[in-house]
């Protein structure tokens, strides 16, 4: 419901015209515009379908147990294909803040991001990418689905084939569960196969962000917000 009426017009109007705007004035090319995201990798996996014969109710499938525990992955790309090494989050880590090198040009880069508190609202977040020559721009409340890039193209197809990483492990380690020590492994594998130029540039692209392209959306593409707010 919420992203069906987060999809609205006006939202999507005035996010295009900021967008143009920031282009415009930090002259922004296709390979100084970022997006960057997370997703969730969780060591239960959604196994795949399983087949069976006609009228057979009872089908098994193999995962690691009811309840896993799950890591964040934040992944980054711009519009030219190439992509920041990710970077995995596991629960009660800390990681060092290792992405503070100048801009040896001072180039202004422009950074594609959903708008979660921790990005619009946090003083040291703000202060450390203007420091550092980014400039932030947040996608509208409950549009990630249609306006984020990451979204659009790269983690539908990487969850897909860490759903297939994970269960080629549990065939091949028979009586044994995927923990958070198995993660990165699967994660890694998984990366290097999705991970490409024309899944970024297709993301970009099917969003209007790159090239900046608000027709790629359609009137009828609004309709369930008018219907649901009116």
């Amino acid at each position: 419901m919420a992203r069906a009426t987060g999809f609205c017009k006006e939202k999507f109007v005035l996010f295009f015209i900021k967008l143009t705007e920031l282009v415009d004035n930090h002259n922004i090319t296709a390979d100084l515009l970022y997006n960057v995201d997370e997703t969730g990798i969780s060591t239960v996996h959604k196994p795949r379908k399983v087949l069976a014969l006609k009228g057979k109710h009872q089908v098994g499938g193999i995962t690691s147990g009811e309840r896993g525990v799950n890591t964040t992955a934040i992944c980054c790309m711009n519009a030219v294909g190439s992509f920041v090494p990710p970077m995995l989050i596991f629960k009660r880590k800390r990681f060092k803040n290792e992405l503070k090198d100048e801009n040896p040009e001072q180039k202004k880069v422009l950074l594609i991001l959903d708008g979660h508190s921790t990005h619009t609202k946090n003083l040291e977040t703000l202060v450390l990418s203007r420091d550092h020559g980014v400039v932030m721009l947040s996608l509208p409340s409950h549009t990630t689905h249609r306006l984020q890039p990451l979204d659009r193209s790269f983690f539908q197809a990487l969850n897909s084939k860490y759903n297939t990483a994970c269960d080629k492990w549990m065939r091949t380690h028979p009586g044994r569960c995927i923990t958070q020590y198995q993660v990165s492994q699967l994660f890694g594998e998984t990366y290097s196969k999705v991970v490409g130029m024309e899944i970024a540039i297709n993301g970009f692209r099917d969003t209007g962000i790159w090239p900046v392209d608000s027709s790629v959306f359609r009137e009828e593409d609004f309709v369930p917000c008018e219907i649901l707010s009116g």
